[in-house]
Formats: C-alpha cells, structure tokens, sequence
C-alpha cells in the first residue's frame, strides 16, 4: 500500500507541474482586456518567463499543486489498497 501511496504522490506531482503553468498562462489570456499583452499560448508563456522568470509560471498557485498532489494520492491509494484490504468495498472500487 505505501508503495501506490508514493506513486499516487508522484503522478499528482507531475499532473500538478504540468497543470499549474498552463492553468497560469490560461488565466493570464482570459484577464488581458482591454489591452491585449498575449497574442498566443506561446507568447504568453515566452512572455512571463522572460518577464517573472521561471518561477512566475508557478506564482500563486500552491493550492492547486498541494490539491492536485492530495487527490491523487488519495483516489489512486484508494482504488489500489481497497479491493485487497477491504474485500467488502471491492464493487465500489471497481466502479471508480
């Protein structure tokens, strides 16, 4: 079980680095008006690094990391450990 806990963990991780920067650059577009700044996705994102660094991808954005990480390592834990634990929930988990 700690082992799918700890790979839960770690594809969250990853969905959430993948998710955080273009939820970022998503938010920046949708909030440019009335001056437009972002012409593209690529120009946005070319823009922020060259203008915030690296790091403004990431700005503000914790909570979606830490609930994305969470998540994960609670559903894929879950649906891993409950058949074998708790042979009772088996349907249940089956159905996820």
């Amino acid at each position: 079980m700690a082992a799918n806990t700890v790979m839960a963990v770690v594809s969250g991780g990853v969905s959430a680095a993948v998710a955080t920067p273009t939820d970022r650059i998503k938010l920046r577009m949708q909030a440019q008006s009335p001056t437009v700044l972002y012409t593209s996705l690529l120009n946005a994102f070319t823009t922020i690094v060259k203008t915030e660094g690296f790091a403004g991808l990431y700005k503000v954005r914790s909570a979606l990391y830490y609930s994305l990480l969470l998540t994960s390592a609670r559903e894929l834990g879950l649906r891993r450990s409950a058949p074998h634990s708790w042979p009772a929930l088996s349907c249940l988990c089956t159905n996820l």
